[in-house]
């Protein structure tokens, strides 16, 4: 984590990949929505410590009101963290709904909003083209007072038809759901980069922000991925599931070529990012059975204690900061694998190719043959109950 802030007994974090893809160069963005009401100053204050910049998105409802960040939240923002970077994405709807079902009254408060934006004080303003059309006079008027305009593309819009904007904010998945973004979106970005600055938004994990920033986008924003709140518990790196968890675990240790044992060790914490699965069903890949009869494959020697078994499933026991609480309880495959995500091929995607990738199983790495594991959330797919 590069930075936390204090509040009510809680702190802000501020995830650590994020100081990556800024040595590139790339503007990223903290998100308030991710941030509870009532406590985005603080999680602002976090992200501009941490030297990132912050995104609100103002999403107004049909009848007007606003969902989410508010304007006097905003507002807030800008006076009590002046050194803040700070962009506003207006949003004429709630999440989930169709944006061309926008109403005289959300029009209304779009334009009342765009009157009291001190331009001095923002990067930009994002709209989508409907916003664009309707409240033409307004967001030039806001231009004319030193603004700077971007224009949203949804994931569906091929972006063939480009208008008179200063940038392109690039969403990565449908708005209002909360899904890792599709790495195939990522295809729009070099075209449109030669000709405007990009941004991307919507569903950013490391890896996708690794890309993005490979593909030439200048701002990235990114939720939960990036800010998490932290509250005190039992297990500090982690959130748990209501039952107590065990303070050991049986794990079957490989201490030479056909010699196996069985202790009690501790279980893992999930830290930043990562998730606790109890492990429910492990594979005995051939990989397995080569390292117990011969101790070796290759270069990679049994020269330690080794735990084996890497083909697993089990269930989230629990998850650690920046992690969706719901998936405690979640059935998963794993993908059983520690990327550097520094390096060209994971800012690249392709993290597969990783030269410093650890693998489970592999020497000196830790396998399944055990109670729990640890492993990076993305890592961690759902499977069918």
């Amino acid at each position: 984590m590069t930075a936390a802030i204090s509040t009510d007994g809680a702190s802000f974090a501020v995830a650590a990949w994020s100081e990556v893809v800024a040595a590139r160069g790339v503007v990223v963005a903290g998100s308030l929505y991710a941030a509870p009401a009532g406590s985005r100053v603080d999680a602002a204050r976090a992200l501009a410590r941490a030297g990132r910049a912050v995104h609100v998105d103002l999403i107004v409802d049909p009848s007007g009101q606003h969902r989410g960040v508010t304007p006097v939240e905003l507002a807030e923002v800008l006076s009590g963290v002046p050194e803040a970077r700070v962009d506003v994405h207006l949003i004429p709807t709630a999440p989930g709904t169709n944006p061309a079902t926008t109403t005289t009254a959300a029009a209304r408060e779009i334009d009342a909003v765009l009157a009291g934006l001190d331009p001095s004080r923002l990067d930009h303003v994002t709209v989508d083209r409907g916003t664009l059309q309707r409240q033409a006079s307004a967001l030039e008027r806001f231009r004319d007072r030193g603004g700077a305009v971007w224009l949203e593309i949804p994931c569906e819009d091929p972006a063939t038809d480009v208008p008179d904007v200063d940038g392109l904010l690039v969403m990565l998945i449908s708005s209002g759901t909360r899904h890792d973004a599709d790495p195939a979106s990522l295809d729009k970005i070099a075209p449109l980069a030669a000709r405007l600055p990009v941004g991307v938004d919507g569903g950013v994990t490391p890896t996708i922000a690794g890309a993005a920033a490979l593909a030439g986008a200048r701002r990235i924003v990114s939720g939960r991925a990036l800010l998490s709140l932290r509250t005190p518990n039992p297990h500090p790196k982690g959130i748990t599931m209501s039952q107590n968890l065990p303070d050991s675990m049986r794990t079957s240790v490989l201490e030479g070529a056909k010699t196996l044992t069985i202790e009690d060790r501790p279980l893992p914490q999930a830290g930043p990012g990562d998730v606790l699965v109890r492990v429910a069903a492990v594979g005995v890949c051939g990989s397995d059975v080569h390292y117990f009869r011969h101790g070796r494959i290759g270069d990679f020697v049994v020269d330690g204690p080794l735990v084996l078994g890497h083909e697993l499933s089990g269930v989230i026991a629990a998850v650690g900061a920046g992690v969706d609480e719901a998936r405690i309880g979640q059935r998963v495959a794993i993908e059983p694998q520690k990327p550097c995500h520094r390096c060209r091929e994971c800012l690249a995607g392709h993290y597969n190719l990783c030269p410093n990738m650890e693998f489970y199983a592999t020497p000196p790495i830790d396998g399944a043959f055990t109670g729990y594991v640890t492993i990076e959330s993305a890592f961690a797919h759902a499977v069918p109950t």
